[in-house]
């Protein structure tokens, strides 16, 4: 998923969220691989739901909308059963991501990819925590 994308190409994704979405979710996909980053179940779960909404912030939507997605997203998930915990850790890690997008305005995807394993996961990887916070 380049950022060098024409503004009727930005806005064409930005009318659908779904879409835009599973592409951002294929992309995180391919930065991990094993002969890189290499993460662990627990810490991929952690990256995605950071790396997600920063992306979204930095480059497609407002905050406040992508908090929104975010929470519709969370509520369908819960609606499937899964746990309350897990919905408010990966709410939680979304806010995480949708203030470094804040931060970063317009970033390429692999340089918020690395912002976000460099001080969020590798750190934890470091010291030997559970990444997955719970």
């Amino acid at each position: 998923m380049g950022n060098k994308e024409t503004k009727i190409e930005k806005f064409i994704k930005q009318l659908n969220p779904k879409g835009l979405y599973d592409t951002t979710l294929d992309d995180i996909k391919r930065y991990n691989r094993a002969d890189t980053v290499n993460m662990s179940e627990e810490e991929m779960n952690r990256f995605r739901h950071i790396a997600g909404p920063a992306i979204l912030t930095s480059n497609y939507y407002p905050a406040g909308l992508t908090r929104t997605l975010g929470y519709i997203k969370e509520t369908k998930d819960l609606f499937q059963g899964r746990g309350i915990e897990d919905i408010k850790y990966d709410l939680k890690n979304n806010e995480i991501g949708i203030n470094i997008g804040l931060k970063f305005p317009n970033n390429s995807n692999k340089a918020l990819y690395d912002y976000v394993f460099n001080n969020h996961i590798a750190p934890l990887r470091q010291k030997g925590n559970d990444t997955n916070g719970k």
